[in-house]
């Protein structure tokens, strides 16, 4: 039997605070159901890809987790979380101050309903102040916490390397619900529990704030040694190793210069004779050790530390961590499962003596929606409508731009820095214009652009952006420009390589991703990136990928992977892949012959430089009769009914817009 057990946990969460907070919750055996974004999921499993095509922070902090997909902003998205939250413990939540509130999930609204309810909210800098409305992420939380001013070297301040201030608001919402617990077992009444990043990290700057305050300057800024205390870090010995070492008092001090340096007239010389001088002459007090230390290896220095009782270690890489003598000699590390096969991890620090810590599986995105709902009887009205085969669209962030994208035969760029020609590419016909920031753009217009492509947008264009690749340092800001603006559709990604690099798009921009495919990175997952449900389309950027791979660009050379890409969507159930540019502007015939080709291998669409290549294209890309038969059958049954079904399937908004664009397409 573990702690918590029967314990219920919903938690509307990510990143890391409130995850951190919930699994620790989890490893004591409480059932911790996670709240997602539909499609998307959690955007900390976009960070990397490097657990097996897993972010390392999403498989650290969400195994043992229950996932649950919902759509928040739906009427039966807040219902059902209402349902779970009426049976829950727990409610944890760390989105935007404010945010929970519009939705119907502030304390005050759910303890009405669930008066025994522990309602827990962590933000950035707390719900009432300046700082309200600041984002806040870990390391401008270090900065204004006072962290860095005192961390790194004298030279230059440095962040912690670990997400500090989020772990630490998540430690104590963690002991903040376990306290709770205790008093609600005394008063049968839950609790409100406020946790801001600010004043968690601000608690743990204690003795820093204390030496300010009342010793008129802060401590200094000492690398990886101690501010306040000599000796205490880093000491080069023989072999160029290094071997860290602490004393912390007048009588390991005196051991230290006897056994250790061999010269114990040291503990006396006035330089030395007390912490206080050993910090002020810190520069030769080094020296001298470090002397002694140029005979021996670190091992033998540390060996000597050893067996005279003075503390010290060496110092470990990841591997070093992973591979840890003593970690293995004690058992810490268990086995768990993830989408990604079996994975190790180091049991919770906690041992209970006779429980066995829980280390669950790291769910998919709404691996656990239908299950959970039918269990809290949370299901949509008329019964689970969304079957696997429509779950993409139904997930898929905006799902009507996710069609229009689905729909398009010609995806036509035009420059970002040159907003004249914006409305003139809307006017060519072009199923979907594609404002372009990356190569048509030179460096020094990259911002221009961005400006340009934001300000039409938001005024009524409407438009496809392809974006920097992740590599670019303008990556982030184009992300940001673009989030929520008004006429974005979709954003295309250009060497796409991972499903987390669509996912991680997708979250920021709030809009479906073309995953450009121009490496080979990118063509070795190209099934994973065709099955993540932010991928509204796959595209081949075939001239970067020939460069990638030191290949011909030409047609015989690159028929395998454009098969690739064919294969990749159908079995994802895409729509055919959208071909790369044809640049021969004045020769209808070389288009004519690429577009014939690639159609006859499954592509669907074509990117395009030029305005008058969109009639060709279309011509090329014309629907076929069939699926003109099935769009009418789906307009003409969407007119009957309320609840209509063409072969079997529901046809909502989703369809019948697909349906609508293939008969315009059709002319």
């Amino acid at each position: 039997m573990n702690p918590l057990d029967g314990l219920i946990v919903v938690s509307l969460e990510q990143a890391v605070a409130a995850p951190f907070a919930t699994r620790q919750l989890a490893d004591l055996g409480a059932r911790v159901i996670k709240i997602e974004r539909p499609g998307v999921g959690d955007f900390a499993r976009g960070y990397d890809e490097t657990v097996r095509g897993l972010a390392s922070h999403f498989v650290w902090l969400n195994r043992s987790k229950e996932s649950v997909a919902l759509d928040l902003k739906s009427d039966h998205g807040r219902s059902a979380v209402a349902a779970l939250v009426s049976r829950a413990d727990v409610f944890v939540q760390n989105l935007a101050p404010g945010a929970a509130e519009r939705l119907g999930l502030g304390a005050e609204a759910l303890r009405a309903d669930n008066p025994r309810l522990i309602h827990v909210s962590i933000s950035g800098y707390g719900g009432d102040g300046p700082y309200a409305d600041k984002k806040a992420y870990d390391l401008l939380v270090q900065c204004e916490a006072g962290l860095v001013s005192i961390t790194g070297t004298q030279d230059e301040p440095s962040k912690v390397g670990i997400s500090i201030a989020d772990i630490a608001s998540g430690m104590f919402a963690y002991s903040g619900i376990l306290s709770a617990l205790i008093q609600r077992g005394r008063t049968d009444e839950g609790v409100t529990i406020e946790i801001s990043m600010l004043e968690a990290l601000a608690e743990w700057m204690g003795y820093p704030l204390n030496y300010a305050m009342y010793g008129g300057t802060p401590p200094a800024r000492t690398g990886a040694r101690h501010a306040a205390i000599a000796p205490y870090g880093p000491f080069r010995c023989g072999d160029g190793e290094q071997v860290f070492l602490g004393l912390q008092n007048e009588r390991e001090w005196a051991t230290f210069c006897d056994r250790i340096l061999g010269e114990p007239i040291l503990a006396v010389d006035p330089r030395f004779i007390r912490n206080s001088s050993r910090v002020e002459h810190s520069a030769q007090l080094q020296a001298e050790i470090e002397r002694s230390f140029s005979h021996s290896t670190a091992e033998e220095v540390a060996q000597r530390l050893e067996a005279a009782g003075i503390a010290n270690a060496l110092l470990r890489d990841m591997t070093g961590l992973a591979n840890h003598p003593q970690l293995k000699a004690r058992g810490r590390w268990l086995e768990y499962d993830s989408p990604a096969g079996t994975l190790r991890a180091l049991v919770p620090p906690a041992t209970f003596v006779g429980a066995k810590p829980v280390m669950g599986r790291v769910p998919e995105v709404g691996e656990h929606t239908d299950a959970v709902l039918a269990e809290f009887g949370a299901l949509p009205s008329a019964g689970l409508t969304e079957s696997r085969s429509q779950e993409r669209a139904i997930s898929m962030p905006h799902t009507h731009r996710g069609h229009a994208v689905q729909a398009a035969r010609s995806f036509l760029f035009v420059p970002g820095d040159q907003p004249a020609r914006f409305d003139k590419a809307v006017d060519s016909g072009a199923d979907l214009v594609v404002i372009d920031l990356e190569d048509a753009v030179a460096g020094d217009r990259k911002d221009s652009a961005r400006a340009s492509a934001v300000e039409w947008l938001s005024r009524g264009g409407r438009a496809c952006v392809r974006i920097n690749d992740p590599s670019s340092p303008l990556y982030g800001s184009d992300l940001d420009a673009l989030a929520d603006v008004p006429g974005l559709v979709a954003v295309m990604l250009p060497k796409t390589d991972s499903p987390q690099s669509s996912t991680a798009v997708a979250e920021r921009a709030g809009v479906p991703v073309i995953a450009l495919i121009e490496s080979a990175d990118g063509m070795v997952r190209i099934h994973d990136i065709a099955r993540t449900p932010a991928v509204a389309r796959l595209a081949f950027g075939h001239l970067d990928y020939a460069l990638d791979l030191g290949a011909d660009p030409g047609w015989s050379a690159m028929l395998h992977a454009r098969s690739s890409l064919v294969l990749a969507s159908r079995a994802a159930g895409l729509p055919g892949p959208v071909d790369g540019v044809t640049t021969a502007l004045d020769d209808a015939e070389v288009l004519d012959g690429d577009l014939r080709r690639t159609k006859e291998i499954g592509f669907t669409a074509k990117l395009l430089v030029h305005p008058k290549q969109v009639a060709v294209t279309h011509a090329a890309f014309r629907p076929d009769e069939e699926a003109v038969r099935w769009a009418r059958r789906v307009v003409a049954s969407a007119a009957g009914s309320s609840a209509a079904r063409v072969d079997g399937h529901m046809v909502d908004a989703p369809v019948l817009a697909r349906a609508n664009a293939i008969l315009q397409q059709a002319g």
